[in-house]
């Protein structure tokens, strides 16, 4: 049977086709490990990552009956090393992780942070990402988190980063979030900044 192991997507209002079907069932399936780990790291405020974890909560909560345990972890500029080993210990384990919305090279860099202040790497992070859909475990990214699992991402095609790749768990994929009629032309030059990738908008 197919399992997906990377899922990207834009869905507001949590729509059920996405988060019950895909997400929710997803994580209900494992007999053991019913789990969902949702990162809103990207958002750059305090405030900002508990308001976004609470549109996922309130949908989250009506499953929890049926054994599903679903939580955040929240970026704050004083994680100390036995947070963050905590952290990168339901990273590999949890069976569903969402990456949310916010700044896609705010969550990026964070993400990244993590693992070169704490332990030296900062590629630490994406590889247990890796291992996870080595696992066959579900990885989903939502808005920026979206654009963080392609391969490239989408803010690079018109603005000068550091670093223009993503964690590459939707090989040979950019997506431009927020995407309505008339953003034809930045998908346009997503495809031809990188041929080798399928380009999508997001909306």
């Amino acid at each position: 049977m197919f399992r997906a192991t990377a899922l990207v997507y834009s869905s507001h209002n949590r729509c059920s086709y996405i988060h019950r079907d895909w997400i929710v069932e997803r994580a209900l399936q494992n007999p053991f490990n019913k789990t969902i780990l949702y990162l809103p790291m990207s958002m750059s405020e305090g405030h900002q990552q508990e308001y976004t974890w609470g549109t996922f909560r309130w949908y989250f909560d009506q499953f929890r009956k049926w054994g599903l345990d679903a939580i955040p972890f929240f970026w704050n500029p004083n994680l100390r090393k036995e947070d963050v080993d905590l952290l990168f210990h339901y990273l590999h384990d949890f069976e569903v992780v969402i990456l949310g919305g916010g700044g896609t090279t705010v969550g990026l860099q964070r993400y990244k942070d993590l693992g070169g202040h704490f332990y030296g790497d900062r590629d630490l992070f994406g590889r247990i990402l890796h291992q996870r859909q080595q696992n066959g475990k579900l990885t989903a990214g939502f808005s920026a988190g979206a654009d963080q699992l392609g391969e490239f991402i989408s803010t690079a095609v018109d603005y000068d980063v550091d670093d223009s790749y993503g964690f590459g768990l939707a090989r040979n994929v950019t997506v431009t979030l927020h995407f309505s009629r008339g953003d034809e032309g930045v998908v346009r030059r997503l495809a031809q900044k990188w041929p080798q990738c399928m380009a999508f908008g997001l909306p």
